[in-house]
């Protein structure tokens, strides 16, 4: 079984959302580029090396580590340097989403956290411009992110089977046998071949095949850095005024209206804000005077 004094995992389930932008809505199909038959984004860097844990093999911070090894390239590519991203770095931002519990974290949550609020990674702040979800079954989504967004963001339920073959060296495949689940875990995809995708976790690059990925992987996500600036949908690969456009819809406040100056509403909602545990929050509820056009 599992060595739970070696591996650490950390995703939660996955949190649907039906705001959640879909990649697919902002890919523009003339303009993406051919893909590669086989890509990793780190053979175009001659300095990076990336063996890091970011002790992921002590706690479940795997949705933090992950953000970690994205960051790592953004800033390789952006700045041209491998910054030096700690595990102090990793766990502190864990610990600071998790109040301070070891429990692991929702990689949605997590996400709207980077983005809003950034993270201190190298003593500096870092966070993304936007995020879209993949489709899991669409392999050219995942494609594209890795050769055009410098990886994806992604998530899975371990089987057994994955651990013992991780510890021999050997590719994730799908077993024979029943395997059970021992944990979800979220990994950095920084590459793809035929075999598979290839992920990086706990120190190491590993290897899946296709099928591994269409079973246990139910969550994958591409990133927009902050600085990415391809504003022109008529040659960009990716229509960002439209993702900008759709993410300040969602991301907007709501405006409170104004209660109504009749006596017998406002009695009403004074009521029902007697009941925050059944609303929530105070003042959810507002009566409003809706007046009919003549």
């Amino acid at each position: 079984m599992v060595d739970r004094m070696k591996y650490k995992f950390g995703k939660l389930p996955k949190k649907i959302d039906t705001r959640t932008l879909q990649l697919k809505n902002y890919l523009i199909e003339k303009n993406l580029p051919l893909l590669p038959d086989s890509y990793n984004i780190d053979d175009q860097y001659d300095n990076l090396v990336d063996t890091n844990t970011y002790d992921n093999t002590k706690y479940g911070d795997c949705v933090i580590a992950g953000r970690a090894h994205m960051t790592l390239r953004f800033e390789r590519y952006e700045q041209r340097i491998v910054i030096p991203i700690s595990d102090d770095d990793v766990v502190n931002e864990y610990f600071k989403e998790t109040n301070g519990i070891d429990r692991g974290l929702v990689m949605l949550n997590s996400l709207n956290k980077w983005r809003k609020n950034g993270w201190i990674a190298a003593n500096k702040l870092y966070n993304i411009h936007a995020y879209a979800e993949i489709d899991i079954k669409n392999y050219d989504e995942l494609k594209y992110c890795i050769y055009l967004l410098n990886g994806a963001y992604t998530g899975f339920s371990v089987p057994q089977s994955a651990i013992d073959q991780f510890s021999k060296g050997e590719v994730w495949t799908v077993p024979s046998f029943y395997s059970p689940i021992v944990g979800g875990h979220c990994v950095y995809v920084k590459a793809y071949n035929s075999i598979g995708p290839i992920c990086v976790t706990w120190g190491k690059d590993q290897q899946m095949t296709w099928e591994f990925w269409n079973k246990y992987f139910d969550e994958a996500y591409g990133v927009i850095d902050n600085t990415d600036e391809w504003i022109d949908p008529t040659v960009n690969p990716l229509d960002i005024p439209k993702l900008d456009k759709q993410l300040s819809e969602i991301t907007s406040e709501p405006v409170n209206p104004e209660p109504s100056p009749c006596i017998f509403g406002r009695t009403i909602a004074k009521i029902l804000n007697m009941f925050p545990y059944v609303l929530r929050r105070r003042g959810r509820f507002k009566y409003v005077n809706v007046r009919r056009n003549k």
